[in-house]
């Protein structure tokens, strides 16, 4: 499911933005412009800006507005990271990280290894997917019970790239700025 939603996003946005013939960018530490977060990518403050763009659908009907994310496409991998929160949750109901975590293992579609994990001192959920030559990360992190960060990266398995490394530098770099 995740690896053909960062297939389908990163098809577009190469289509839309064509790689240059420059070497990668150096990865580097950028916020969300709503401040909520921040992660580092291996892109330009210009390639993030001509990517942000794009429509924010992340799938199960959720979508991010560009204000609420970061998202970077080099060498062929798609890394994006956003805020999304339920307002409702924050009245009562149930934690969106709980709802979202228990959605994933009780899909018949969802693939791949689903692990907990802690990032930035906080509860994480991440699916991890290889299929058809893709590597994928999709998970969330808690930042309070009304929001989470959803945060996505994958890309094509190469020899020259150590895929699970390039995942899991994303993913772990991850920092809440505001609750």
């Amino acid at each position: 499911m995740r690896v053909a939603l960062l297939s389908g996003l990163a098809a577009v946005a190469a289509l839309a933005f064509p790689a240059s013939a420059q070497e990668a960018a150096p990865w580097t530490r950028f916020s969300a412009p709503s401040a909520k977060f921040s992660v580092e990518v291996p892109c330009t403050a210009e390639e993030i800006a001509r990517i942000a763009q794009l429509p924010g659908d992340v799938g199960i009907g959720m979508s991010v507005d560009s204000a609420n994310r970061v998202m970077c496409l080099a060498d062929d991998w798609i890394y994006m990271a956003g805020a999304l929160t339920d307002p409702s949750a924050k009245t009562g109901g149930r934690a969106v990280f709980d709802l979202i975590r228990e959605f994933v293992l009780a899909s018949k579609d969802a693939a791949g290894v689903q692990r907990d994990v802690i990032i930035d001192g906080r509860r994480a959920f991440i699916n991890r997917e290889l299929k058809d030559g893709v590597l994928a990360d999709a998970g969330v992190v808690e930042v309070d019970k009304a929001t989470v960060i959803l945060i996505s990266s994958g890309g094509k398995v190469r020899q020259d790239v150590d895929a699970e490394a390039t995942l899991e530098r994303f993913v772990q770099s991850l920092r809440i700025t505001a609750p």
